[in-house]
């Protein structure tokens, strides 16, 4: 099937790894913890790591076993200034713009969130929509089931899309789905189709992917 839909994840992935995005993420989740769970900061680092190993992520940790109102954690932890750390990316914007199918955001993150990196980098209006955390009832790649939600929400077969991501481990599902895997900043693997530097460099990938399609089917 001819490749319909380009997924990208967000952070780490539409920026470098190195700006630190996460880290501030991180670090404001373990302030959450401490201040709904009275803990002092090293107890905060040690139930942050417990629900990680436990439960994969924080988010399903505190669905599981706190009473705690979820809207307001993922609200308190993406509350972090990303205008101070991204500027504007033209070139990113512009190579966005040249692939000529539907472009989705996917994301482990909230959706809030995912509107600020994407306003600060001026891309926003290259894609169609965002499915994040909420959007998959909040169990968060690599299990499958957000990928079967997306896949579904969209009303389309995997082999229709490509997906796009900095962590190897959230590629190997939609792999054995049947989608096409571009992996950021990372060396490639089984899992993946194409291992390449930057998102920059993903989008130019993407872009010729489906030009080599219209070759082929012209050949035909």
């Amino acid at each position: 099937m001819p490749l319909k839909y380009a997924l990208f994840d967000l952070d780490n992935t539409l920026y470098p790894r190195h700006i630190p995005i996460m880290p501030a993420i991180g670090e404001r989740i373990k302030t959450y913890l401490m201040q709904q769970l009275d803990l002092n900061y090293e107890e905060a680092t040690q139930k942050r790591a417990y629900y990680n190993h436990l439960y994969g992520t924080v988010i399903r940790g505190l669905l599981q076993e706190e009473a705690v109102d979820i809207q307001d954690y993922l609200a308190f932890v993406h509350d972090v200034p990303v205008h101070e750390f991204l500027k504007p990316n033209p070139e990113l914007s512009h190579l966005l713009s040249e692939i000529p199918i539907h472009k989705y955001i996917f994301t482990n993150s909230y959706r809030k969130h995912a509107e600020d990196v994407m306003d600060a980098l001026g891309v926003r209006e290259h894609f169609e929509g965002i499915f994040d955390i909420q959007s998959v009832n909040y169990v968060s790649k690599p299990a499958k089931h957000p990928y079967i939600t997306v896949v579904h929400a969209l009303n389309t077969t995997p082999d229709t899309c490509i997906y796009v991501d900095d962590a190897v481990r959230n590629l190997e599902e939609p792999k054995r789905m049947g989608m096409k895997t571009i992996l950021v900043d990372a060396q490639p693997n089984k899992w993946v189709d194409v291992a390449v530097e930057d998102v920059l460099e993903a989008c130019r990938v993407i872009k010729k992917m489906i030009a080599n399609e219209h070759t082929e089917d012209a050949g035909d």
